[in-house]
């Protein structure tokens, strides 16, 4: 694949305001949507759209991560180029301005832009070939599918120039007067092919306030005549919006719940609690989620023995613990079982499995100076129902 004169730029920053009913935000940066995976096999939304961009020759890509530092820590471990990545967040179309103000050696000839939640099949290449041909200012490509956002508010002639755009701040004509010149509607999909030195040239500073690229910038690109379209016809195209989500969640998984998982309080005949040194540093117990079909001690008996090699028998609950994101930040919203176990002899063998690094048998909160988040509050309730033999009883059927 040949190099194009062109430079990717993903947006990936925003706050995901549409999945806040489906995924609860951070309190400072919202949902990082960007790390969601999609498909089957699964893929991360930023990947997607950079790997895409990659393939059809667009080998310079900028990143805009905004504020979400560990959608930037991600884009550096898997693709190792941290000068592609622009930090700081405002949220609207003044990002991607600021950009090139900021770092014209990133950018090209034409910049081809995305949006990281949109999943869209179209060919990068062609429309940049009609952006050159057409010699357009800003290229939008364009979708016919029905039941989409905006669904038709492009007006296209015959020769690919826009002649009315719905949303757009200014229009030369009116949609009456553009419909006998129409050859097509379409809507947008996120992705456009915009001429750099255009938009080096918009008349915009930071204290003018939020930039719409779709109401503001196509509306320059088009009262200079310079706005066309790509007709991307019905190809694959989804922008998710909240209650599809929930549609295709509910479909997939049933009703949208917390995930349930289970600690495993294993207890030696000196009295010391079983702890795991995770590969981040942090201790906890063997711990994992239930499985489909599974009961709540068969999942304390399974991670067990997958991440220690000792074989416990249960003996009852121990807590219930509840995590929520707004609580613990970049978390799932989960329910946390600790089921307690019959003790096992003090010279038992630990086997450790690739997810831990080390461990320590434990007397005292104190001896651990890194918990694993929301470990800690199980103590000292494990101390003590191991002391009173007060487990709560399980049924198992």
């Amino acid at each position: 694949m040949s190099r194009v004169n062109a430079t990717g730029y993903v947006n990936a920053g925003g706050r995901g305001t549409r999945l806040n009913p489906v995924i609860a935000p951070d309190a400072q940066i919202g949902v990082s949507k960007a790390l969601l995976k999609v498909g089957a096999p699964p893929i991360v939304l930023v990947e997607h759209q950079v790997n895409r961009l990659l393939a059809a020759g667009v080998d310079n890509v900028v990143v805009g991560v905004g504020d979400h530092e560990a959608v930037a820590a991600h884009i550096e471990r898997v693709y190792g180029r941290s000068d592609r990545i622009s930090r700081r967040q405002l949220g609207h179309g003044g990002d991607l301005l600021r950009a090139i103000r900021s770092s014209p050696q990133l950018f090209r000839k034409d910049v081809v832009i995305t949006n990281v939640d949109t999943v869209l099949d179209w060919d990068e290449l062609a429309v940049l070939r009609l952006h050159r041909e057409r010699r357009a200012y800003l290229t939008a490509n364009l979708t016919r599918r029905q039941g989409v956002p905006n669904e038709g508010s492009f007006y296209v002639g015959r020769d690919d120039r826009v002649l009315y755009h719905r949303d757009s701040t200014k229009n030369l004509t009116t949609p009456k007067d553009a419909v006998p010149q129409t050859a097509y509607r379409g809507s947008a999909t996120g992705a456009l092919t915009v001429g750099t030195q255009f938009l080096r040239g918009m008349n915009w500073g930071e204290l003018d306030g939020p930039l719409s690229i779709y109401t503001q910038i196509v509306a320059v690109a088009l009262m200079c005549g310079g706005l066309y379209a790509f007709n991307n016809g019905r190809r694959f195209f989804i922008d998710e919006q909240q209650e599809e989500i929930k549609r295709r969640l509910f479909k997939e998984h049933g009703s949208i719940t917390p995930k349930v998982g289970v600690d495993a309080a294993i207890m030696n005949e000196d009295g010391a609690v079983l702890m795991l040194k995770r590969s981040d540093g942090a201790w906890q117990m063997p711990a994992g989620w239930v499985d489909v079909g599974e009961s709540l001690f068969g999942t304390a008996q399974r991670e067990t023995f997958e991440e220690t090699g000792l074989k416990i028998v249960p003996l009852g609950y121990v807590a219930v613990a509840h995590k929520t994101p707004d609580k613990y930040p970049g978390v799932a919203s989960q329910i946390n079982i600790c089921v307690g176990s019959q003790t096992v002899p003090s010279d038992s063998k630990i086997i450790l499995s690739h997810e831990h690094t080390d461990y320590k048998w434990i007397h005292d909160v104190e001896e651990i100076d890194n918990w694993h988040i929301g470990q800690k509050r199980f103590f000292p309730r494990i101390f003590e129902a191991y002391k009173d033999q007060s487990f709560i009883p399980g049924i198992q059927d």
